[in-house]
């Protein structure tokens, strides 16, 4: 069965032959650049990385385009998230760091030693 693809780093599409379904490899006859192609029939269920990134984008893009306060909603919150997350994640580099020192493991003796030595 032939099969159009389109090629990942040139952009160009061109056509394959495969009796196989799943992922096959080939090569662009205009870049030869190595392509790992889904051909055949995909599951009902399979959505693809960039199929959800552009349900996403859409989704925002209708909330920005029905509200006219959506972009500052977007930004405030990712920019709250952020926040959050950093805040945690030094949290949990400080509780690390208390646990190494307080429990006198080989990497809190290591550290005295370097210390001693300088």
């Amino acid at each position: 069965m032939q099969y159009k693809i389109r090629c990942n780093r040139c952009g160009k599409v061109f056509t394959i032959e495969s009796q196989y379904t799943g992922k096959v490899k080939c090569h662009c006859p205009q870049c030869s650049s190595e392509l790992i192609c889904q051909v055949g029939e995909t599951s009902a269920n399979h959505v693809s990385f960039r199929q959800r990134v552009q349900s996403m984008s859409s989704q925002l893009n209708s909330y920005q385009q029905k509200h006219s306060y959506g972009d500052l909603v977007i930004f405030f919150s990712f920019s709250v998230l952020f926040i959050l997350l950093v805040i945690v994640g030094l949290l949990l580099c400080a509780e690390i760091t208390r646990a190494v020192l307080a429990g006198k493991s080989w990497i809190a003796d290591l550290y005295y030693n370097f210390l001693s030595n300088i």
